[in-house]
């Protein structure tokens, strides 16, 4: 999940001009003038600034792209009578923001005729790696929305929502993808929630029909409400050790 921009708006804030940067010994292609060195939350990032095509974020561990929209989206504000609008409080502060971080932020061409090229430290990002620090167990994946079609079994793979993460997940001996209609068929639909069931209790043998157990299942944004329904609904339950490998999962 991402931070929300208002966390990150330090991090632009303290982005530096660097001249190169390099990922597992590859030099990260970037114009001259374009490319940034920031750290957020403790993780060294370059930042690729292409103008109105985009900024690509690269660390040690992951990779963002960024596409700018082609339309502004207009966001009105509620209709609040005057005694509703008395009681709203500020929940956020206005940031200031830099001229380089506005540049990243709309993709706009900098104005600023004294930008300096006064380069900061080279930055060098190598991938992690981490072990298991729970007992390895089957993985079972749930994705959200946006799959306008259903596979009735199991897959072992589905890179194009999931990625790479079966080259982030140590704890999973192996991986098993369900693939639902999330655009047609809503997380709180009774008969999607027994599939999953289904699906999920026939992953060890140690889970019965209605009992998830030894099984680490991960979910991504409307996939978590889907079971979490099932849960409430008594399609299914998780045993205690299913229930362990729920937090335990990305632990590392």
């Amino acid at each position: 999940m991402l931070p929300l921009l208002t966390n990150i708006l330090p991090a632009l804030n303290n982005a530096i001009l660097i001249s190169s940067a390099t990922l597992e010994g590859a030099t990260i292609k970037c114009s001259t003038g374009n490319l940034f060195g920031t750290k957020f939350r403790g993780l060294n990032l370059a930042i690729c600034a292409s103008g109105s095509l985009g900024i690509h974020i690269y660390g040690s561990d992951m990779e963002i792209e960024i596409k700018y929209l082609k339309k502004h989206v207009t966001v009105s504000a509620p209709n609040l009578d005057a005694s509703a609008t008395s009681k709203c409080k500020a929940v956020m502060k206005a940031t200031v923001v830099t001229a380089a971080t506005t540049v990243l932020l709309t993709g706009e061409a900098n104005s600023d005729s004294s930008r300096s090229f006064d380069y900061g430290p080279n930055i060098t990002l190598s991938t992690t790696s981490c072990s298991c620090m729970s007992t390895p167990r089957p993985c079972l994946f749930i994705h959200g929305l946006g799959i306008n079609y259903t596979k009735a079994n199991l897959h072992d793979s589905f890179s194009s929502y999931w990625g790479d993460v079966s080259d982030h997940a140590p704890c999973c001996t192996e991986f098993k993808y369900m693939i639902w209609n999330s655009v047609e068929t809503g997380w709180n639909n009774e008969k999607q929630q027994q599939i999953m069931c289904d699906l999920a209790t026939s992953l060890t043998e140690s889970s019965s029909r209605t009992d998830i157990a030894d099984t680490i299942i991960v979910t991504h944004s409307m996939g978590g409400l889907l079971l979490a329904g099932a849960l409430a609904n008594g399609k299914c339950t998780l045993a205690e050790r299913a229930a362990r490998g729920l937090l335990r999962v990305l632990q590392c």
